[in-house]
């Protein structure tokens, strides 16, 4: 790309006109890959099986930039129409957020991921009731609630687990346990108790 030339623009490379982004769709698979430190891996609901790699390089975007700002691979639609000037398509209800104020401003600043009301994106969810763990989870404001299906009977799964991924300092994100190695569920019973229930009315929707 840094080499060959733009043959719509002349005099640029292609670099200047081209956005890479390298990801994958899910964590690594447990037995065949090391997902150290994350717990778990696919067909899990814990970090070990949603968080991935990503890294995208363009036009304008600052290099050498590591971001803990929560993203979605269904933000990556929404984005390429904004970067490349393409128009939305009418009529059409996006999942994704246009994370290009984000890439193109400063990456670390999770205020600018936003949805189309314009309000900050701070929850995210994953529904994965099959396959091996049973699970849905809620990601808001830096903590992490899991509901387990299969702890009916199952005397070492609680119902319930609650981890802080994240704190916010000065302005940032800044990692405290993507481990989930501290469940907070019963120290923390109301804030569990109320994410659970927004869990539950995300999943009704």
């Amino acid at each position: 790309l840094e080499k060959s030339e733009d043959p719509r623009w002349p005099g640029h490379k292609l670099s200047e006109n081209t956005y890479v982004i390298f990801t994958s769709d899910n964590g690594g698979v447990v037995g065949y890959t090391d997902n150290t430190p994350l717990d778990k891996g696919k067909t899990s609901a814990k970090e070990g099986g949603t968080r991935v790699p990503l890294m995208i390089v363009g036009p304008k975007i600052p290099a050498g930039v590591q971001s803990d700002v929560m993203i979605n691979g269904l933000d990556f639609y929404p984005t390429i129409l904004s970067l490349s000037g393409a128009e939305k398509p009418a009529k059409k209800h996006l999942d994704g957020c246009d994370i290009a104020p984000l890439l193109l401003g400063d990456p670390t600043d999770k205020t600018l991921v936003k949805r189309a009301d314009g309000s900050v994106r701070d929850v995210m969810m994953w529904h994965y009731p099959h396959g091996r763990d049973f699970e849905s989870t809620l990601i808001k404001a830096g903590y992490k609630l899991i509901r387990n299906y299969d702890h009916v009977g199952n005397q070492d799964t609680p119902a319930l687990e609650l981890f802080q991924l994240y704190k916010s300092t000065g302005g940032k994100e800044v990692r405290v346990d993507i481990e989930e190695a501290k469940n907070l569920a019963d120290a923390m019973p109301e804030k569990t108790k109320a994410m659970n229930q927004e869990l539950t009315a995300m999943l009704t929707e």
